[in-house]
């Protein structure tokens, strides 16, 4: 385990223990959707690859497309669909959990030297070239 997530360990298991009841549901949740498990043709739209399918929140694939939409376009706009899209509706993390509206922004420095930044305080994702 890195020194990073030795010294938040409590922290990260408590954000986990919350977190998991948000992705409790009995909606068919694909678990690994994103741009290349899409196939849009003639006739519809085919999710591809479905060997992590299980039951969860209906709101999961689409916060994970979007995150995809980040990931690929840091500039993209898509604050506007967590707003205004029904599939998140009903979940507000921000009233839900007072540490994701409070607290500051979490670094995540990952293996392949990529830098991801979550800042709950805007709700923004971003990903870029680990600075340090």
């Amino acid at each position: 385990m890195n020194s990073w997530a030795a010294g938040n360990l409590p922290r990260l298991i408590e954000l986990a223990a919350l977190g998991t009841g948000f992705l409790a549901g009995e909606s068919l949740v694909h678990g690994d959707l994103r741009a290349d498990n899409i196939l849009l043709t003639e006739h519809g739209v085919v999710l591809l690859d479905w060997p992590w399918a299980a039951r969860g929140a209906a709101w999961v694939e689409g916060l994970s497309v979007l995150l995809n939409v980040k990931t690929l376009d840091p500039n993209a706009s898509v604050e506007h669909f967590l707003a205004d899209h029904r599939v998140f509706a009903e979940t507000n993390p921000r009233q839900s959990l007072p540490s994701w509206q409070d607290g500051p922004a979490i670094s995540l420095t990952c293996p392949d030297a990529r830098h991801r930044r979550v800042s709950p305080r805007s709700g923004s994702f971003s990903v870029g070239r680990r600075t340090s």
